[in-house]
């Protein structure tokens, strides 16, 4: 079963009717998370990142990651050491470091995929490229990263 890591800019499009396309492949994305058909995770940085919306809005995009039912991982130091590393590698810049933070919780975690409309740090092939190179060259496994739409 693919393991999917989903990622803040994924779930922000669950509610966003400005753009039905994506919030379509997200809303069949979920579903399938929800019968299993995808191994589904996000993390406390993406509850976090939530919760820095309009107030009613995160409260609304709580609810929707709640009813996933899937394991929400924490940041750990050896999560923060590998981010710092995409960082230090000029992988994903400093002043989006938390988008180096879900790679390598996405990586430590052995997922699959990444779920992320995030198409300027993360869901693009340089990107990909540039984070295996350097998890192959820690021993770590390859992850790639997908918008939803992709994924499905």
């Amino acid at each position: 079963m693919t393991k999917v890591y989903v990622e803040t800019s994924a779930v922000g499009f669950y509610l966003d009717d400005r753009e039905p396309r994506r919030r379509d492949a997200v809303r069949t994305l979920f579903t399938r998370i929800a019968r299993r058909e995808f191994e589904g995770f996000t993390s406390l940085l993406t509850v976090e990142e939530l919760r820095d919306a309009a107030p009613e809005f995160a409260r609304r995009l709580e609810e929707v990651v709640q009813g996933l039912h899937v394991p929400i991982v924490e940041v750990t130091l050896e999560v923060e050491a590998l981010a710092e590393a995409y960082l230090a590698a000029g992988i994903i810049p400093r002043h989006h470091a938390p988008d180096a933070v879900h790679a390598a919780l996405a990586v430590l975690h052995r997922a699959d995929v990444i779920a992320s409309y995030n198409l300027k740090h993360l869901a693009n092939h340089r990107k990909v490229l540039a984070i295996n190179s350097l998890n192959s060259s820690r021993g770590l496994p390859p992850v790639d990263i997908r918008t939803p739409d992709q994924i499905l």
